[in-house]
């Protein structure tokens, strides 16, 4: 599709947003800075569709057995009066992510709500359930500064860690370069050339820790901002079972995305194995590798999360 037509096209303004995002990054590290959180032994964020992404992403790149994240209606049976547990939903009217406030409140947990209004944030007004304030004129999908942030702020005071908001903050610019070369006034720059090499192909996209949540971001917005299927594996796992449809008779036209970070030795190597092994069944299939870049693992995964999401629009 040509670019002029992707723009026309646009009518919930997502390249608007995207274009923004440096910016919404700011307005959120001045607001987030502000947060008051307890101290707890443990952290569960819960969440469903884009309002889990966050908290997934947080999770991951911390690799700290204190904290969880939570795709359900029920709160896991761990916790507990010594658990905070971060309630994220962008309308705010969530049922499964209501339920799990629900419970929170009977087991006497910590609550802290993230959400732009809803039902939520009323209960959190009535209960007196302290609440971060997210802007109502969003597409949720374009929401993950505002989602993200504040749980960040929440992680470092609660369990008395460092350096989650300064990387963030010092990814700025960096993503701000992405939205200058990505812009249709530069073409679109990789991701309009990644999205046509995608078009009327099933991508499947392979990643190992700590940018797993990255890749499973990248295909939820796929789906929705494209309306397009998308498929996401992890390296190692994916060596033990991904790997055994190469032998099938059955060729679908794919494209494989490789989401890779040079610094990572020990999984370049195994993601290596994987994908020789697919080009020795599978001569001449395209592939894409996806060079993270940054300072840290996540400027690293938001500046990633960003290049991908221009992907999921010129798609």
């Amino acid at each position: 599709m040509k670019l002029e037509n992707l723009l026309r096209h646009d009518k919930s303004s997502f390249l608007q947003m995207l274009e923004s995002t440096p910016e919404m990054y700011r307005q959120c590290l001045e607001k987030a800075e502000g947060i008051e959180a307890p101290e707890a032994e443990r952290i569960l964020v819960s969440g469903m569709g884009g309002s889990a992404i966050p908290g997934q992403i947080i999770c991951e790149i911390l690799d700290d057995p204190r904290m969880a994240f939570n795709r359900s209606f029920k709160l896991p049976s761990w916790a507990g009066d010594d658990v905070l547990v971060i309630c994220v939903s962008y309308s705010g009217n969530t049922w499964e992510t209501l339920n799990v406030f629900n419970e929170a409140l009977k087991r006497r947990c910590h609550l802290y709500c993230i959400s732009s209004n809803g039902k939520m944030l009323e209960k959190c007004r009535e209960k007196g359930i302290p609440f971060f304030k997210v802007p109502e004129n969003l597409l949720p999908r374009a929401s993950l500064p505002w989602l993200l942030t504040p749980i960040a702020s929440l992680t470092e005071k609660s369990l008395n860690v460092n350096g989650l908001l300064r990387d963030i903050r010092e990814t700025v610019p960096e993503l701000e370069r992405i939205v200058d070369e990505y812009s249709p006034e530069n073409g679109g720059g990789e991701a309009f050339k990644i999205a046509e090499k995608m078009r009327g192909r099933l991508p499947v996209v392979y990643a190992y820790k700590p940018y797993t949540s990255t890749a499973y971001r990248f295909k939820t917005q796929v789906n929705e901002n494209a309306k397009y299927p998308c498929h996401v594996c992890e390296v190692p796992e994916s060596i033990h079972n991904e790997i055994c449809t190469l032998y099938s008779d059955a060729k679908l036209d794919t494209i494989i995305l490789a989401v890779r970070d040079p610094m990572m030795e020990a999984y370049e190597k195994l993601m290596d194995i994987m994908l020789n092994v697919m080009e020795e069944f599978n001569p001449g299939i395209e592939l894409v590798n996806i060079i993270v870049h940054g300072s840290s693992r996540l400027g690293k995964a938001l500046s990633t999360i960003l290049r991908l999401d221009y992907v999921s629009f010129y798609l």
